[in-house]
């Protein structure tokens, strides 16, 4: 069974002052905007609900179009005066306009706003409405590919700010249960993997930039090569010299604090038992130095090696108390303060 018809729009005393051809959903459309003005007065007059629709369904376009014609002649030739501005027979079904047409529509529809009547009516006539498969595929493929303006996201941007049309709203026990039966076995990304394009793009948009932050013993060079699984690696250098590529994670949850030479030292600490009192002379204590070996409590040759392990300093034990600060080849008492002004 086709949907093309040939209709007849009547008053409600039976009256016919229009006839058209279309789908029988055509056929029932009273909107003003659809039909001329004519037309449109009738249905103003006697009221959308009042007015009757007879529909005639054809077989093809051309009996709809032949029946329209000589329902229209047959009616004028009686008398009876017609909203109709032609004779009928004209009109496609299908039309599609041109790119520089629809253009011309949307020039003028911008700035115009729909009456809050209107708006309810368009909602009243999408509720319970389901777009059927083939209509969501198309929405879909005509979305790929398409970026929106900076214009068109501040829009959208200022439009949901401050939108409460669902705030401290809860869902019914029968809505959280359709939509949870919605989403079983939802497998629109299940088994899918981004491409490393993708991951290179959700990377950049995510990364901190870490260039000159200094994690302990790294000072942060430049971004290195990203790893396999898209994290970000940094080279750094640390205090010993040596350049190393280090994930970033690792670095701001100060897994890595170190190339591997903190572990080292603590290790040769950790194992040496003794260590022997160097021949050559002890540095001169500096003269603006508060902390020098002069006048600083000793401790104990634990307590040295703990605090220093803590600090991620390398004493050189000669005495009790005293340790060595290899970068600047002086000796210094161990007290914490010392130690903390030396770093």
């Amino acid at each position: 069974m086709t949907d093309i018809c040939t209709y007849v729009h009547l008053r409600p005393d039976f009256s016919p002052f229009y006839v058209g051809k279309g789908s029988v959903k055509r056929a029932h459309n009273l909107h003003p905007s659809q039909r001329n003005k004519h037309h449109g007065n009738v249905v103003k007059k006697h009221g959308r609900g009042n007015i009757l629709v007879e529909v005639m369904i054809c077989q093809s376009e051309c009996e709809a179009f032949l029946r329209e014609k000589l329902v229209i002649a047959a009616l004028r030739a009686s008398g009876v005066d017609l909203a109709n501005m032609t004779d009928g027979g004209e009109g496609t079904s299908g039309l599609v306009f041109s790119s520089e047409h629809r253009a011309k529509i949307s020039a003028s529809l911008i700035g115009k706003s729909k009456s809050p009547e209107a708006k309810a009516n368009i909602a009243s006539a999408r509720i319970g409405r389901k777009l059927s498969p083939q209509h969501r595929a198309n929405i879909g493929k005509a979305g790929i590919g398409r970026t929106l303006s900076a214009e068109s996201r501040a829009r959208i941007s200022a439009a949901n700010t401050g939108n409460t049309f669902c705030l401290g709203k809860a869902h019914s026990a029968a809505s959280r249960a359709k939509m949870s039966h919605a989403m079983m076995g939802n497998k629109n990304a299940l088994g899918t993997s981004c491409s490393p394009e993708t991951r290179a793009k959700i990377g950049e948009k995510r990364r901190v930039d870490l260039v000159g932050m200094v994690f302990s013993r790294l000072t942060v060079l430049q971004l290195a090569k990203s790893s396999a699984n898209g994290q970000a690696r940094w080279l750094c250098r640390c205090v010993c010299g040596t350049e190393k590529e280090i994930s970033g994670s690792k670095l701001r949850q100060g897994n890595t604090r170190s190339c591997g030479c903190y572990r080292r030292e603590v290790s040769n600490m950790t194992n040496t038992k003794t260590a022997e009192w160097p021949d050559t002379p002890l540095a001169e204590p500096l003269v603006d130095d508060p902390f020098s070996v002069s006048g600083n409590p000793l401790f104990s040759k634990h307590e040295i090696l703990r605090k220093s392990a803590a600090l991620g300093m390398q004493p050189v034990v000669g005495k009790d108390g005293v340790l060595r600060v290899p970068t600047k080849d002086e000796w210094l008492a161990a007290s914490t303060r010392a130690v903390e002004k030396r770093l």
